[in-house]
């Protein structure tokens, strides 16, 4: 599993590269962007809530988080009003994402195994931040934005990088009884 995060944090890393090195676009492409990280964390959030039978409000947010990514996916880029909507949902995705990460590095703070956990609070709080300026301000120019993914999928991706060690250090001291 932590090989696994480590191969998609070098992804996010790369593809947050290529994002800054085309911001506007990114713009451009925005509504892929968010469909594909809606669907796909709107994915492995049921997968975990229907494995670790966790059917709580993050197993809510997922199922949102599917549905919104299919509705981009058929509506990217069209509609001025459906783009408005869509930079809204996404930073209420940011503030979301940012939340949970936030809680989630709290809870991986108290297992006292490193101090990888203060990634998940660092991206937590970019998320939030991200997220209350993209609801203040939804007209930010195009290389802003552009800049924001970037920025976003390459913290994001050292994050998970980080966390993939404290996966690593749970499965060597929580072996599988295979």
């Amino acid at each position: 599993m932590a090989i696994l995060m480590v191969i998609l944090g070098v992804l996010l890393i790369i593809l947050g590269l290529c994002c800054a090195f085309t911001p506007i676009a990114t713009l451009a492409a925005a509504g892929y962007f968010i469909a594909v990280i809606l669907i796909v964390s709107g994915v492995s959030g049921i997968y975990a809530g229907v494995k670790y039978r966790f059917y709580g409000i993050n197993f809510a947010v997922s199922i949102l988080a599917v549905v919104l990514g299919v509705v981009a996916l058929f509506r990217p880029g069209g509609i001025e009003a459906i783009d408005k909507v869509l930079i809204f949902l996404f930073a209420v995705w940011l503030l979301i994402r940012g939340c949970s990460s936030v809680a989630l590095s709290l809870r991986v703070r108290k297992l006292r195994l490193g101090n990888d956990w203060i990634w998940g609070l660092i991206i937590g709080i970019l998320g939030i931040i991200l997220g209350v300026y993209s609801l203040i301000n939804p007209a930010v120019p195009a290389v802003a934005i552009g800049w924001l993914i970037a920025l976003y999928f390459i913290a994001e991706g050292i994050d998970v990088i980080a966390m993939s060690r404290v996966v690593k250090e749970l499965e060597s001291a929580f072996p599988s009884q295979g």
